[in-house]
């Protein structure tokens, strides 16, 4: 999946967000949580962040933003602390489980079959 302009301007901030936006997995709403994620929270320190939140900001329904955060946090773009008040997140620097994969050459394979099929 090529990136926008408009993606490109993080990718050399966060190395999970590069492998975020290259991620075939990570389509719809999982990725526009990602990307509000992305805006509102740290590495380091969890915050508190309540569904109703993302709800409003992307308007969409509590079923869809609780599937796309449950997707983030298995697919370890993000990490979650469970408390009785509600739960905290914290995006993750770097998710080694999900790199892309790479040639001898240091080059994704997924850029060199999209140039070879060209």
């Amino acid at each position: 999946m090529p990136v926008s302009d408009a993606d490109a301007s993080i990718l050399p901030v966060l190395p999970a967000a590069v492998t975020a936006m290259q991620d075939g997995a990570l389509q719809g709403n999982p990725r526009e949580v990602y990307m509000w994620f992305f805006h509102h929270l740290d590495v380091q320190q969890y915050r508190a962040v309540k569904l109703v939140e993302i709800e409003y900001a992307l308007g969409m329904s509590e079923a869809s933003a609780s599937i796309a955060v449950r997707k983030l946090v298995d697919l370890g773009y993000i990490e979650r602390v469970r408390a009785s008040s509600g739960s905290s997140y914290r995006l993750v620097h770097s998710n080694p489980a999900r790199e892309p994969r790479q040639g001898a050459d240091g080059q994704d394979f997924r850029k060199l079959k999209r140039s070879a099929c060209a």
